[in-house]
């Protein structure tokens, strides 16, 4: 996990899976005490873990796709790895628990299925399959920590261009709707939670690039 204070804005970077995740998380939110927490999931997956898993008792069967299952498998050589992912099940929890409103980040399924469109054609998504095939047989290079292997995994799955613009407009929408929601009516402060390989670069966006400083000559 990483994280980073911005303004009213703890922006957090968590991975999907490790137990290990949900622990840090809780306590980030615990000492930061956030009065909104902005989860980066779609309205329908926040829906899903606010109905199935705020109650603390609740651990029903979530059905996971074969990316999920690939990389749950190449996290668990590192660490105890559950889904969903135990980072937003704590921040769900922690929030129910505190009282602090919970927003979604991510797009709805309909806008994500546009956005996917817009961006990955015929070719685009052969070579995304191809990538997710390999990945999942355990063709790749084995990484040094579970940041490293879904660094790595992001990086396969985002080979071809379609998919890198999809990715990066995603991060741009993410960070615009962060700028929207702590600049709104909502109450500060503020902590999103929001996937590791994601972190990096909305971080970067909401920041803005590093103002390079212009020599003038003097005369």
């Amino acid at each position: 996990m990483r994280s980073v204070r911005i303004g009213h804005l703890d922006l957090i970077g968590a991975l999907r899976g490790p137990v290990d995740e949900g622990t840090l998380v809780e306590q980030e939110l615990g000492a930061f005490h956030p009065h909104t927490v902005i989860l980066d999931l779609s309205p329908e997956e926040l829906k899903g873990l606010q109905e199935y898993f705020a109650p603390e008792d609740s651990e029903p069967l979530v059905p996971l796709s074969t990316t999920e299952i690939g990389l749950a498998r190449a996290l668990s050589e590192f660490s105890d790895v559950r889904m969903p992912s135990p980072a937003f099940v704590a921040a769900v929890r922690w929030s129910t628990r505190e009282g602090s409103q919970v927003l979604p980040l991510d797009e709805n399924d309909e806008s994500y299925a546009d956005l996917f469109v817009k961006h990955v054609g015929y070719v685009d998504l052969v070579r995304r399959t191809r990538a997710e095939r390999a990945l999942v047989k355990g063709k790749y290079p084995r990484a040094a920590n579970a940041e490293d292997t879904t660094t790595l995994w992001s990086e396969r799955m985002h080979r071809s261009k379609g998919s890198r613009k999809l990715w990066h407009e995603r991060c741009e929408i993410a960070a615009r709707r962060l700028k929207d929601i702590t600049s709104g009516s909502e109450a500060p402060p503020f902590a999103a939670v929001i996937d590791f390989e994601r972190w990096a670069e909305v971080r970067t966006l909401l920041e803005g690039p590093p103002v390079t400083p212009v020599r003038r000559a003097l005369f």
